[in-house]
């Protein structure tokens, strides 16, 4: 019988698992229920392939993004992407594709969201037994779920429903409050297992102007005298498409990315960011999640993300070929205010409230960020705390405190 390297080696090309990916697939075909937090380009989707090559019986994926599915689908392998079926369109036909790829493997890897998987499940039966239930970028079960995505507070139904099978929950980002919000959605004890998110590569700055104005002139002379690849975050729309044109004003090769365009339209531009024909991308929080370009060298946030999850899933498409890369959020002192204006008010608000619920732990998240922001200490430290990993560190050497910029 084959066994995870040799899975590694033929299939992926890859020499074997890395230190980090080993406890988790160990653990998986051993038949725990993981929930594994690994750092952003820390190979999170092999934990979860690697096994279903080595096991028979159907493996449900549930991933919050097409663009996600389909970026990890056409990066498979050609004898994995045989039996894989991304649940999309009549379910008839998926139904057909799901019982070919068992009887011609043995196994089926099916990739969909929360909502299809729901539909899906109550119109077909499936021809095989479910042994594995994936929660890929499973911060999105608490995140999402309590916000847009009432179809991720149905996992624990669609469980029961799909014969409660075993279950991996993979992230990059998990808070201890994400943490326990995902460990009691489900009745089963889970093994909890965690690499290091430090990155040493990754430089974090935070700089705050008086003005926009002047925030904007900082920003254009990093993007003028930038090395690499670069991926602008911005909270709204209206600001991606503004800055778009000046950048294209300047004679950059650059390009928006909202969700507000069409699935085709970003499609095509994420894939032009890939291949390197386009250099700067301007984009909300609607691009990136599990995005593989390696060779990002700089991520800018033109105001502050909503939370200290956020924060960290976006700066960590940088550098995952291990190269240095910079990380700048911008501030502006008016909307430090008015963000702690709200915050104060959201505060007294919630004083007496349930501290188990979502909104109470919102405020928490937020709370969290406005610290980082202002910190005067170490942020590669305050990130790992953050995220329940003891810091190894007094002075990282990464980020403008332990610089003294």
């Amino acid at each position: 019988m084959e066994d995870a390297d040799q899975i590694c080696r033929v299939y992926f090309s890859k020499p074997g698992l890395r230190i980090h990916q080993r406890p988790v697939v160990n653990a998986v075909l051993a038949g725990e229920n993981v929930i594994g937090i690994l750092a952003t380009g820390g190979g999170k989707s092999l934990t979860y392939q690697v096994p279903y090559m080595l096991s028979t019986g159907i493996t449900v994926v549930v991933s919050p993004l097409i663009a996600l599915i389909d970026d990890q689908v056409n990066g498979l392998p050609a004898a994995l992407r045989e039996s894989t079926v991304i649940l999309s369109g009549d379910n008839g036909m998926l139904s057909k594709s799901i019982s070919q790829a068992v009887v011609g493997a043995g196994r089926c890897l099916i990739y969909t969201g929360p909502e299809k998987l729901s539909h899906f499940i109550r119109s077909q039966t499936l021809p095989a037994p479910v042994i594995r239930l994936v929660l890929d970028e499973a911060h999105c079960v608490s995140e999402w779920g309590n916000t847009f995505r009432d179809a991720y507070l149905l996992l624990p139904t669609l469980w029961e429903q799909l014969g409660k099978p075993q279950i991996q929950a993979m992230t990059a980002t998990a808070s201890e409050s994400t943490l326990n919000d995902l460990m009691s959605m489900f009745p089963v004890s889970f093994t909890v297992i965690r690499s290091s998110i430090y990155r040493s590569n990754l430089f974090l700055t935070a700089i705050e102007h008086q003005a926009t104005e002047h925030r904007d002139n900082h920003l254009q002379m990093l993007i003028r005298n930038r090395v690499g690849p670069v991926i602008i975050y911005a909270n709204s729309r209206s600001y991606v498409d503004r800055t778009t044109k000046w950048l294209c004003n300047l004679g950059l090769r650059v390009e928006g990315f909202h969700a507000g365009m069409s699935l085709t339209d970003r499609g095509e531009i994420q894939k032009r960011f890939i291949a390197g024909q386009t250099d700067i991308l301007v984009a909300t929080i609607a691009f990136g999640m599990g995005i593989d370009k390696s060779d990002v060298r700089h991520v800018f946030h033109v105001e502050p993300p909503s939370t200290l999850e956020d924060y960290q899933q976006q700066v960590g498409r940088a550098g995952r070929d291990g190269d240095s890369s910079w990380c700048v959020v911008f501030d502006t002192m008016n909307k430090r205010r008015h963000r702690n204006d709200a915050l104060r008010s959201a505060t007294k608000l919630a004083q007496g409230n349930d501290r188990d619920s979502f909104s109470y732990k919102l405020l928490l998240r937020k709370h969290a960020l406005e610290r980082f922001l202002k910190l005067g200490g170490c942020r590669h430290n305050h990130l790992m705390v953050y995220s329940g990993e003891a810091p190894t560190k007094r002075h990282c050497g990464h980020c403008d405190n332990c610089c003294g910029r």
